[in-house]
């Protein structure tokens, strides 16, 4: 199964899945979790401009960079962004962890991670 988990230093959990620079693509098979390369994401944003409107933006970037994974482990992301990874069958996990993508995702994969409680996006902006 390939886990892709959104990052911006290569290492750690990124607080927000669209403003990342990178996804961090782990494949696990039998209990083990091994990071298999690193993609840019191609569908980056930020949130608002000096107007304070939403940039406009598509997500075919990240979806087409993800296109090859079953699940992406995140903290904040946008109900659009979710129902954009969803069309193409990728299953979305929004999780309260911080700190290492590899280690979040053996949680996942071990069934000791705790999805969020509250609603999409988590991220200040």
């Amino acid at each position: 199964m390939k886990i892709a988990v959104p990052s911006n230093d290569g290492i750690d959990i990124s607080a927000h899945f669209g403003r990342c620079r990178q996804f961090l693509i782990f494949e696990t098979q039998n209990g083990q979790v091994k990071l298999i390369e690193s993609r840019i994401n191609g569908g980056c944003h930020g949130h608002g401009g000096a107007s304070g409107a939403a940039e406009p933006q598509g997500h075919a970037g990240f979806v087409e960079a993800l296109r090859d994974c079953e699940t992406v482990l995140c903290g904040g992301i946008g109900a659009g962004a979710v129902e954009a990874l969803q069309a193409f069958g990728i299953s979305v996990v929004q999780v309260e962890a911080a700190g290492s993508a590899e280690r979040i995702v053996a949680e996942f994969q071990a069934g000791a991670l705790r999805p969020a409680s509250s609603g999409m996006c988590q991220c200040q902006h």
